[in-house]
């Protein structure tokens, strides 16, 4: 739910105040994101090892909190112009253009595979580690952890090509 209220905007936001390197911006954005993927499982499993689970649970609340306030304080010195917004027929207008490009409707149908598949790779795979092959709780973070670390490196990349050689 966090993501389908934050990203849209985030993406927005970036777009705007970032015009000719949107790409990238994007991708740092995104980058972020996968650092966090990266550090979660291993703070999480280190925490799982030693301490009680709620405790865990508890004290990976902090960093959060702490994080949405420098986030909050970073984005109130941004500015955003002001647009003025689309009314109800254009918006239906750009939906119908979108949904009619085959590249569109293509992107949407592996982001839903996609949308379909992750979550149950993050949910059972920790299960399955420990489970059937016998892992313990600080080499499951590890093999979760290692498994997002392309997406630091590959998304910026990415979003510097964009930006230099264009848009499909």
């Amino acid at each position: 739910i966090g993501m389908l209220v934050h990203t849209p905007a985030s993406v927005s936001l970036l777009a705007a105040n970032f015009p000719e390197r949107r790409s990238f911006a994007i991708a740092i954005f995104g980058a972020g994101g996968s650092v966090g993927q990266v550090l979660a499982p291993l703070a999480a499993g280190g925490l799982a090892a030693a301490v009680a689970w709620e405790t865990g649970f508890l004290a990976m609340g902090v960093p959060v909190i702490a994080g949405g306030v420098v986030i909050w304080v970073w984005l109130s010195r941004l500015s955003l112009e002001k647009r003025g917004g689309l009314s109800f027929s254009q918006y239906l207008s750009t939906v119908r253009s979108a949904v009619s490009n085959r590249l569109i409707l293509l992107l949407l149908a592996l982001m839903v595979c996609y949308g379909l598949v992750e979550p149950a790779i993050v949910t059972f795979l920790p299960i399955h580690l420990e489970v059937d092959r016998g892992y313990n709780t600080s080499t499951m973070a590890l093999f979760i952890a290692g498994s997002q670390l392309a997406g630091i490196f590959s998304q910026p990349a990415l979003g510097h090509l964009s930006d230099k050689i264009g848009r499909l």
